[in-house]
């Protein structure tokens, strides 16, 4: 009964106790996809301005204090020059800053591990919306780098700053399996409080009444008196209604149970979409560096438990920059992506394997392959590439494929980073001699163990 004397269903705290569980559900699955939302609209812009910041607070006060400084050398008429250390002191957190003008340029910090000609050249030939910022460069060690144009309209100089490209605060992938996985612990939990709030207050009322009324009915049958006849009239009525509640409940439990496998099974596969394009090259469409790093290991010490060959290849396009200087990196990544589909029609065994390492560099894995086998096979890529870089035609000679070719029980390798650095070295003798397609010969000697694939190696010699 209510203060007015209404009489309240008895059904309706259990009611609300399932409204509130259908509640906290809700709100397992909706707060974690809105932090997966917003961690991937985020995660881009975050990067750049946490970048920008201090390059452009720091580099205006230079350009300002480098103004104020040619001033007052105007003015005074016997003094001194300053020294020529002077202008290079790393007054900014860059690789390399400077004053730029029509008639030169005048350094801010001296270059530490960069080339500042092919900045300079790379930013006049790009385009009006990577003018202010773009990634276009890298170091000796092939690191990127962050490249700042910051105009003045008052003076006609601008300042340019070159600094290491800020590393990624979070993996997209790796935050969203977090979210996925909070989902589904938020709808057991939900699972868990329906049990102790709904479905376990009813089980327990309705064994009460079922006990009260079979009392109540065996004091009937004593003839005591009319009232308790009416009472377990009453009672039966309750324990319909009960039973009623118990129907509804299950029918809540089995809604609940629904949606949470749909929610597990969506969630499930989001995070393998999400593995599955963690693993390819967004551009090429073939295996990122990230996956090489992780199955190019696995896949050698197979191949040399069972005492099966592995032949690898290292190939890298001739002229590449020259073509990205000439017509615009929109041609760059035609052809890039043009080479991913020639190596995928190459290469057609599912056992196969075709990476990109970075830039320009591709590897390709023939399991169970001869050198002269992959030969053939390479060769007709190289002819490929040949005919589609035709449409591109530059200054520098023609844009094509050199390819270095290294087997693992040929030429004895002892581990996968030598055979690659094998396969780099027989890819730099195809750059400087006439054939396109060169096996790594063990007369060069030992494979060079620094960097990534033995730059400047035994094929250099």
């Amino acid at each position: 009964m209510n203060a007015q004397g209404e009489r309240v269903p008895a059904t309706s705290g259990i009611a609300l106790r399932g409204a509130a569980v259908l509640l906290c559900a809700a709100a397992s699955v909706a707060i974690p996809g809105w932090i997966a939302h917003r961690t991937a609209v985020e995660h881009e812009a975050t990067q750049a301005a946490a970048a920008a910041a201090p390059w452009i607070r720091h580099g205006m006060a230079a350009v300002e204090r480098g103004a104020a400084g040619d001033a007052s050398q105007s003015g005074s008429s016997g003094a001194a020059p300053a020294p020529a250390s002077a202008a290079r002191r790393p007054v900014l957190p860059a690789r390399w800053a400077a004053v730029l003008r029509n008639s030169g340029a005048r350094e801010l910090v001296a270059p530490q591990g960069v080339q500042p000609e092919s900045v300079i050249d790379a930013l006049r030939d790009a385009g009006p919306d990577v003018r202010r910022h773009a990634r276009i460069a890298s170091d000796d060690n092939r690191r990127p780098l962050d490249a700042w144009t910051l105009p003045s309209r008052e003076s006609g100089e601008s300042l340019l700053v070159l600094a290491d490209s800020p590393p990624a605060r979070g993996d997209p992938g790796m935050i969203l399996a977090a979210c996925a996985i909070a989902a589904i612990t938020g709808l057991g939990l939900s699972l868990a409080l329906l049990h102790s709030l709904v479905i376990r207050p009813v089980l327990l009322a309705r064994r009460a009444a079922e006990r009260i009324r079979t009392t109540v009915l065996e004091l009937s049958q004593s003839n005591l008196s009319d009232g308790v006849c009416e009472t377990a009239v009453l009672l039966g009525r309750l324990g319909e209604e009960l039973r009623s509640l118990r129907s509804e409940t299950r029918v809540l439990r089995h809604t609940m149970h629904n949606r949470v496998e749909a929610q597990a099974e969506r969630a499930a596969r989001a995070v393998q979409r999400a593995e599955r394009e963690a693993e390819l090259d967004p551009l090429t469409r073939v295996k990122s560096r990230r996956a090489l790093d992780r199955e190019i290991p696995a896949l050698f010490s197979r191949q040399q438990a069972a005492g099966q060959e592995l032949v690898v290849a290292v190939i890298d396009l001739d002229n590449f920059k020259a073509l990205n200087d000439t017509f615009g990196h929109q041609a760059g990544d035609e052809l890039l992506t043009a080479v991913g589909d020639l190596l995928r029609g190459s290469v057609r065994r599912s056992a196969d394997m075709i990476g990109r390492f970075g830039g320009d560099e591709f590897i390709v894995l023939l399991p169970n392959t001869t050198p002269g086998e992959a030969t053939a096979i390479l060769q007709r890529f190289v002819e490929l590439v040949a005919e589609r870089a035709r449409a591109w035609p530059i200054s520098a000679g023609r844009v094509s494929a050199s390819v270095g070719v290294a087997a693992l029980n040929e030429h004895e390798a002892a581990s996968a980073d030598e055979l690659i650095q094998m396969a780099d070295a027989a890819m730099y003798a195809a750059k400087r001699g006439e054939r396109r397609v060169v096996v790594y010969d063990r007369r060069w000697g030992a494979a060079p163990r620094r960097g990534r694939a033995g730059r400047g190696g035994p094929a250099a010699q």
